[in-house]
């Protein structure tokens, strides 16, 4: 194949020649000016050029070989062809003019960009699929020979080493620390890139996939296995069982790469096709494919356990997969910095299951914090302290012990009933998903919100009848005879199942997903349900169906329940002995077809997030407005108000599922309401417990309700203000 009309290039004979290059004894700059020429000669190509990516996100003209062409000495991110390419992490094919064609490439190493390769020819190129995808395979080599160059002329960070200074972010786990930066460093090519032996590097790619997928099944059957963990293991089988994927990485082996030059080609192409989607949810697993392909990487090239650390560290890293931290020695790791600003990912779920603060969305992180400074992080208000001074030394210091005596008085207060100062009994429920995470239940009321969901995402292909019993059977178990409820199948939106097809929606949130989904597929909520009635068998079935948006979808789904009910008695089974049917109210249209729907319904519970989302119109993943709009504005509070007094004046119970129960003011707000039962994640139950112990519910009551016509478009400052002022504990560091 050729790239060029009448000439005839061959591809392995370039790939032959660079392996000659590469083994040779040279200096840095000597071998890429080698590799650079070489390549323009192979390809026949008159001109090439390196653009290098400089601070303050600008590509420098590094190094031009071959005919001189008038380019420019800078380009911005984003601009022009080769700003563009730095950006979007793609290669590109332009023609400019009748005779001229640019093919760029950008150059990636360790999931960082460092150039962009231009060639250029003055006639009309034909690039052929081969032409670019060997082009792509010496993009690496050129990276390899760049970072050798940069890393024997380090560049010194610009903040001066005697200059303090603060960065701010957002605090998502909360407390304080004290360190030294330690930056993450992934796991990058070691050894030879390309090879002559391309059936012994496929060999070696397939004991790497066998043994990282042996060692995960082994933590996942392991019975000190946290929940958090096993959850994010059941993601990696889902992609290790990837065949596409795989093929890819052995089709790049047969070009001429090693394995792992291959895995990374591959793993960095697949990377940026996950995250260009608009779905949030391939979104997070493209965090955790990039933490699997670490993870393969390392099978590749083995290391010895965990990273040996001394003293306290404050790890920082541009994102950080959840297997990436716990290669780490935890007890060494007091706080995490992250320029990523995701709530959801695995790594914060992680973290938080051993309580280390956490600081995510800080612009530049990698670049501002420089290898053992020492930093302070207050991940309470979302600051991180560069050299800090002593007089912020001694108030993070006063906060942190502040944070202790709440966690003490947390602790009194964790096996005591939730009941108000004032005598008012609150039921506290659990969000819970995947079955493992049930094993140890904090001091709770039951599982006010069971995600069937998760069951089907972990799954490598539609789980039957048979496996759904099962699995709700094991949760009713472990939830030893505590109510839980189970909400049926809610897919779609950022909830993707790896083998349905993909609808490509352009406002998935808002599109075929949930109750419409599994009402048109009715073979999937029967198939549910009849599971469910299986599992429940002699004791209480609790269902809710989500998304409910009109009385009529309540009436199909309520009636598709009844027909396998009806179907389970002809076939003699043994049925629930009860059986309580709800919805979730998170679409506002609902609240005004109320009069309607309660007749019908056994209990309501409010999902807040998604009706939040709908009322403010704001797309509550999108982090440029997910602060903008606040829970506690008083026309939301209005909305609930008003959906609790009907619940009220039909005696159907009304509980809070959504992220607001989770917090202790907006949980003590959500009572003040009249609400009586709130459902949240594990976490969170301690906080709001102690927040509700310390409350009169009467007082705060009378004062929420005299503020509700506020023109403010936030009651929080006011509502915070006066539980501090009457000594409520909502879990904050004043």
């Amino acid at each position: 194949m050729s790239p060029t009309k009448g000439s005839t290039i061959s591809v392995t004979a370039m790939m032959s020649a660079l392996r000659d290059v590469m083994a040779k004894e040279m200096s840095g700059p000597k071998r890429l000016n080698t590799v650079l020429t070489l390549l323009c000669e192979q390809l026949k190509m008159p001109s090439a050029v390196l653009y290098v990516m400089r601070p303050g996100d600008i590509l420098e003209n590094f190094l031009a070989i071959g005919r001189p062409v008038q380019l420019p000495t800078f380009v911005r991110l984003g601009e022009e062809i080769v700003g563009r390419v730095a950006l979007d992490r793609k290669a590109v094919i332009s023609s400019k003019g009748v005779n001229k064609t640019i093919l760029v490439v950008p150059m990636v190493r360790g999931n960082q960009v460092l150039a962009v390769l231009g060639l250029l020819s003055r006639r009309k190129e034909s690039f052929s699929t081969e032409i670019v995808e060997a082009v792509q395979n010496v993009a690496m080599i050129l990276a390899e020979c760049l970072a050798e160059l940069t890393s024997s002329k380090t560049t010194k960070n610009l903040v001066s080493l005697s200059v303090s200074r603060t960065l701010e972010g957002t605090g998502m786990i909360q407390g304080f620390a004290l360190g030294e930066v330690l930056l993450h460093r992934r796991l990058e090519i070691n050894g030879p890139i390309l090879t002559i032996h391309p059936d012994r590097e496929i060999k070696r790619l397939n004991t790497s996939f066998s043994k990282v997928k042996r060692l995960i099944q082994r933590r996942l059957t392991h019975p000190s296995t946290p929940a958090e963990e096993k959850e994010l293991f059941e993601t990696y089988l889902m992609f290790l069982s990837d065949v596409e994927w795989k093929n890819k990485v052995e089709s790049a082996i047969k070009t001429g790469l090693t394995a792992q030059a291959a895995l990374q080609k591959v793993g960095d192409e697949t990377l940026e096709k996950m995250r260009a989607v608009a779905d949030p949810y391939l979104r997070e697993r493209a965090r955790d494919f990039q933490d699997l392909t670490a993870r393969l990487m390392q099978a590749l090239i083995p290391k010895s356990g965990k990273k040996k650390l001394i003293g306290n560290k404050i790890l920082v890293a541009d994102n950080l997969g959840a297997a990436e931290l716990l290669d780490y020695d935890l007890k060494h790791i007091k706080g995490i910095v992250l320029e990523d600003g995701s709530q959801t990912t695995h790594v914060v779920i992680v973290a938080r299951a051993y309580r280390i603060p956490l600081i995510g969305a800080v612009k530049e992180a990698v670049r501002q914090l420089e290898e053992g400074a020492p930093v302070a992080m207050d991940a309470v208000q979302g600051k991180i302290y560069l050299r800090p001074s002593d007089e912020t030394l001694d108030t993070l210091k006063s906060y942190q012990q502040a944070l202790r005596s709440m966690a003490r008085l947390q602790a009194k207060n964790k096996d005591k009933p939730a009941q108000t100062k004032d005598g008012v009994d609150v039921s506290l429920m659990l969000n819970m998903g995947l079955s493992g995470a049930v094993d140890h239940l904090p001091p709770c009321d039951g599982i006010g919100l069971y995600r069937t969901e998760l069951l089907f995402m972990t799954a490598k292909s539609l789980p039957d009848i048979r496996t759904q019993t099962e699995a709700y059977k094991r949760v009713l178990v472990q939830a030893k005879n505590k109510p839980v409820i189970f909400r049926t199948l809610d897919i779609g939106s950022d909830k993707v199942l790896p083998y349905f097809e993909q609808q490509g929606e352009e406002n998935p949130a808002m599109g075929w997903r949930s109750i419409r989904m599994t009402l048109d597929r009715r073979a999937l909520l029967r198939n549910q349900l009849r599971a469910l009635l299986r599992a429940t068998a002699g004791s209480t079935l609790r269902v809710m169906f989500p998304m409910i948006t009109t009385v009529e979808e309540f009436i199909e789904s309520k009636k598709t329940l009844e027909i396998e009910l009806k179907n389970a008695i002809l076939r003699k089974q043994k049925t629930p002995k009860e059986i309580i049917v709800g919805t979730m109210l998170e679409v506002p249209a609902l609240i005004f077809q109320l009069d309607n729907l309660l007749p019908l319904v056994d209990f309501i519970s409010i999902g807040t997030n998604d009706l939040a989302q709908f009322m403010f119109a704001a797309d509550r993943t999108n982090t440029q407005i997910n602060n903008r709009y606040d829970s506690l504005c008083p026309a939301f509070l209005r909305a609930l108000n008003l959906i609790v007094e009907q619940c009220d004046a039909y005696h159907v119970k009304c509980s809070v599922c959504g992220e607001m129960a989770s917090r202790p003011l907006e949980a003590l707000t959500l009572l003040a309401l009249g609400i009586r039962t709130l459902s949240m994640s594990p976490e969170s139950v301690v906080a709001v417990k102690t927040a509700i112990r310390s409350l009169n519910l009467d007082k705060y009551r009378d004062y929420l309700m005299s503020q509700l016509n506020s023109k403010q478009s936030s009651l929080r400052n006011a509502l915070s203000s006066y539980l501090r002022d009457h000594h409520v504990h909502l879990g904050e560091i004043s």
